[in-house]
C-alpha cells in the first residue's frame, strides 16, 4: 500500500518547507470563506494545523487517490487525526479483503530507530531541566469569554442551520466528485481544508467575536496554555488577535506531559512560536493523586493507544515494536499461569474510542485494571510501560519501579529520545528488554 511508504523525516522536512506557501493560501480560503479581509498571522493562529494537514492529505492522496474518497465518508470530526487515521485504516482493510498485499517497502530500509530520529527541532526540547513549581495554565478574559460561552444558544443555532441545510439538501443533490476530485492542487487544499475544519472554525464561526477582538485585546492580556483542545472559539480569536498584534510574546505555550515525539501538533507550534521550549519534566508528573502505598498486586501492563497512522508513521518500524510487545504478552501470561498478579491498564479517554483496547488476542485473558494510574499506581510492585510515555516518565520522577521498551514508530526527537534511554529500567533493545521482563516476573 503506497500511501505507507513515505519516510516520515522526509515528509516532515516538505511540509515544514511549505509552511509560508500554506500559511499564504490558508489566509485566502479563510478570508474567502467568512469574507473577511484578516491577516495571514490571524488565520494562521486559528486554522493553521488544519492548514497544515489539509496539504499532508494532498500528497497522500497523490499516492492513493482513494483516500480522499475515504476521508469524506468519515464522519469523525474530533479528533482530526482519528478522522485521517480511519481513513487509512479503513483502505487497508478493503485491500486486505479485496486480497491486495500492503506491499510496505524494506528496501534500502535498516529497521532501527535511527530512521526515525531527527536532530533538526532538538533546540525546542529542554530535557535536563526539572520545575519545581507546577505549570498552571492561565486565560485571559477567561470570565468573559466564559460567560459568552454559556450565553451562546449554539445547540438552539446549530438545530436550526442543520434544520435549513436539511430541507435544502431535499432539492440539491451533491455530486461528491466534483467536491473532491479536481485534479487541481490549489481547489482541492481548499476542499480538503473546509472538510478538516470543526464547525466551530467553519459554519458557526462568530464573526462578530473576530471584529471585537481588535478593540478589547491589549498587550497587558496574557496566556499561559497548551494551545489546544481546551480553549473555547472565543479564546482561540482572543489568542489569534494578540498574535496578531503582538507576536508571541503575550502567550506562552506550556507542555501537558513527556514529550519525545514529533508530530503534525509539532511542526504547527514551532511555526508560531519559534522560540518555544517544551519542558517535559515538572510538578505535575511528581503528582500521584490519593494513591496509598499498599503493594498488594505485583504487575502493571501500560499499553499504547493504536497509533495514528497519519501522523509521520512507519508501519515497518512499529511491526518491529509488535514483534517486542507480542513477546511481552507472553511473559506476562506464562506470570499470570504461576499464579502472579498482573493487570493490564488501557488508555480510557473517551475520544480515542476504537483507538485503545486489546492490540493482539492473547493479552485478552489480563485482567484489567480500571481506576485512574494515580490512584492505584502505589499498589504494584512494577509499572512495565510500551513504549516510553508519561507513564514511564511519572514513574521516573517518583522513583517507582517501571521497565519501558522505548522503540519509536514515530518521528522522535534524537536528543530526548537519547536522554530517556539512561534512565533506569528504559531499553531500547529488545532482547534486553524481555530478559529483563522475564526476570522481574519470576522474582516477584
Amino acid at each position: 500500500m503506497s500511501i505507507l511508504n513515505n519516510n516520515p523525516s522526509n515528509i516532515y522536512k516538505i511540509l515544514k518547507e511549505r509552511i509560508p506557501t500554506i500559511k499564504n493560501k490558508n489566509k485566502d480560503f479563510m478570508n474567502e470563506l467568512h469574507n473577511f479581509k484578516m491577516s495571514e498571522e490571524f488565520w494562521w493562529a486559528i486554522s493553521g494545523e488544519y492548514a497544515i494537514l489539509a496539504e499532508y492529505t494532498i500528497i497522500l492522496s497523490k499516492q492513493d487517490p482513494r483516500y480522499l474518497n475515504e476521508l469524506k465518508n468519515i464522519t469523525t470530526k474530533f479528533p482530526i487525526m482519528k478522522k485521517l487515521s480511519s481513513s487509512i485504516i479503513n483502505l487497508i482493510g478493503k485491500d486486505l479483503i479485496f486480497g491486495e498485499k500492503l506491499n510496505l517497502n524494506y528496501a534500502n530500509i535498516k529497521l532501527s530507530a535511527e530512521q526515525l530520529l531527527i536532530d533538526y527541532e532538538d533546540e525546542h526540547f529542554i530535557n535536563e531541566t526539572e520545575i519545581n513549581t507546577e505549570i498552571k495554565q492561565e486565560l485571559a478574559l477567561r470570565h468573559f469569554t466564559g460567560l459568552l460561552k454559556k450565553l451562546r444558544l449554539k445547540k438552539f443555532k446549530y438545530f436550526y442551520i442543520k434544520l435549513i441545510k436539511k430541507i435544502t439538501s431535499v432539492y440539491q443533490k451533491k455530486d461528491w466528485d466534483k467536491i473532491i476530485f479536481n485534479n487541481n492542487t490549489d481547489k482541492d487544499f481548499k476542499l480538503i481544508l473546509n472538510l478538516l475544519l470543526p464547525d466551530e472554525i467553519n459554519k458557526y464561526f462568530p464573526k462578530w467575536f473576530s471584529r471585537l477582538s481588535n478593540y478589547i485585546v491589549k498587550d497587558k492580556h496574557k496566556w499561559k496554555t497548551y494551545f489546544g483542545f481546551e480553549r473555547d472559539i472565543y479564546q482561540i480569536i482572543l489568542m489569534a488577535k494578540s498574535f496578531e498584534k503582538y507576536g508571541d510574546k503575550n502567550i506562552k505555550l506550556i507542555s501537558h506531559g513527556a514529550f519525545i515525539n514529533i508530530t503534525i501538533w509539532h511542526l504547527y507550534r514551532f511555526s508560531l512560536f519559534p522560540n518555544t521550549k517544551l519542558i517535559y519534566k515538572d510538578k505535575n508528573l511528581n503528582y500521584l493523586r490519593n494513591s496509598k502505598n499498599n503493594t498488594n498486586n505485583d504487575i502493571l501492563f501500560c499499553p499504547p493507544q493504536l497509533p495514528w497512522v497519519s501522523d509521520f508513521f512507519s508501519p515497518i518500524h512499529f511491526k518491529e515494536f509488535m514483534n517486542v510487545y507480542r513477546g511481552a504478552i507472553k511473559l506476562l501470561n506464562d506470570g499470570l499461569r504461576n499464579n502472579k498478579k498482573i493487570k493490564i491498564r488501557y488508555k480510557n479517554f473517551k475520544y480515542l474510542s476504537g483507538y485503545i483496547g486489546p492490540h493482539t488476542k492473547e493479552e485478552c485473558g489480563i485482567p484489567i485494571e480500571n481506576e485512574l494510574f494515580e490512584d492505584i499506581v502505589l499498589k504494584y510492585k512494577l509499572v512495565v510501560s510500551m513504549p516510553f510515555s508519561t507513564i514511564s516518565e511519572k514513574c521516573y520522577q517518583n522513583n517507582i519501579s517501571c521497565l519501558t521498551y522505548n522503540y519509536p514508530y514515530i518521528l522522535t526527537s534524537k536528543k530526548s529520545y537519547l536522554n530517556v534511554n539512561r534512565y533506569p529500567g528504559v531499553f531500547s533493545d529488545s532482547k534486553k528488554f524481555l530478559d529483563e521482563l522475564e526476570k522481574k516476573i519470576k522474582e516477584i
